[in-house]
């Protein structure tokens, strides 16, 4: 069997630039000699990965979330999901061919994991304590998992930093981290995008304090609309995840378990994968008073 890999997309911004969105490719330059367009640092060696299914679910947990905090949460997070699939595409005024559905309620289990041979869920997260490097500068990352062979994303989960202090409030404050705007970037990897270079829109890598990035900018809208089109009305709804929905871990007898692999552990359990797919991670990162914080 062949192992996961996996890539960690934390790029720095350019100030100024107007150049088009980038996909998430399969050669991943974590790993791989990728050709990149020299304008706009977008991969241009291997597949492109998007989701072949136009009816994808998500699932929230709950765990790390005060009981009074659930309802509002799950709000934000079905607008920012929204946010991708009620604009209208330009060359065809029709909405992408995608729809999302909070179809199960709370899942157990928040780990990020892709399951071969058993069910899975695409979970949005809290953190309260951030596993990763850059715990103060980190807002969120997704993890989306894809095979190789074709580009074709299987997983994704979305994990918030929850050591940040997030604003849910209807309006952004000026001086707080809104997170409907981080949400909606993480979601943009979910579909398969890279961070963009070109100017203010939702995939850029960095974020201000105080921005409201609610809503899709052109750039973001070309992205869905040319990766998704315009609602096939012949197509099958089908919002299980890829073997079935699980809420829970989940448990292979033959690797000891999945339930506690970080991405960072990821290829330790590949060996145990009938499919070869690949990990790519997209972040997005903070930014104070227009300046990267390090």
């Amino acid at each position: 069997m062949r192992g996961l890999a996996h890539a960690a997309l934390v790029l720095a911004a350019l100030e100024g630039s107007a150049h088009a969105y980038c996909r998430t490719r399969t050669c991943n330059p974590q790993r791989d000699l990728c050709s990149a367009d020299p304008l706009t640092s977008c991969v241009t060696t291997g597949l492109e990965t998007a989701w072949r299914r136009p009816c994808l679910s998500f699932s929230l947990d709950t765990s790390n979330l005060r009981l009074n905090q659930v309802d509002p949460i799950l709000q934000i997070v079905t607008r920012a999901f929204e946010t991708w699939t009620s604009v209208q595409c330009p060359t065809t005024n029709e909405p992408p061919h995608l729809t999302f559905r909070h179809e199960w309620g709370p899942v157990l289990c928040g780990h990020v994991e892709y399951n071969s041979a058993q069910g899975n869920a695409n979970v949005v997260t809290f953190r309260n304590e951030w596993p990763y490097f850059g715990a103060g500068n980190e807002l969120g990352r997704t993890t989306v998992t894809y095979s190789i062979d074709t580009g074709e994303i299987l997983d994704a989960d979305i994990e918030i930093n929850n050591e940040i202090e997030f604003s849910t409030a209807d309006e952004v404050p000026a001086a707080s981290f809104d997170l409907q705007s981080v949400l909606t970037h993480e979601i943009g990897h979910f579909l398969g995008l890279a961070h963009s270079n070109a100017g203010e829109t939702v995939m850029l890598v960095e974020y201000r304090e105080g921005s409201n990035y609610r809503s899709l900018r052109a750039d973001d809208i070309d992205a869905v609309c040319d990766i998704y089109g315009p609602l096939d009305p012949s197509s099958i709804c089908d919002f299980a995840p890829v073997n079935g929905f699980s809420a829970e871990c989940a448990f292979d007898p033959g690797s000891g378990g999945w339930c506690s692999a970080e991405p960072s552990r990821l290829p330790g359990r590949g060996a145990h994968l009938a499919l070869f797919v690949g990990i790519v991670l997209g972040a997005v990162v903070l930014r104070r008073r227009n300046r990267r914080r390090t």
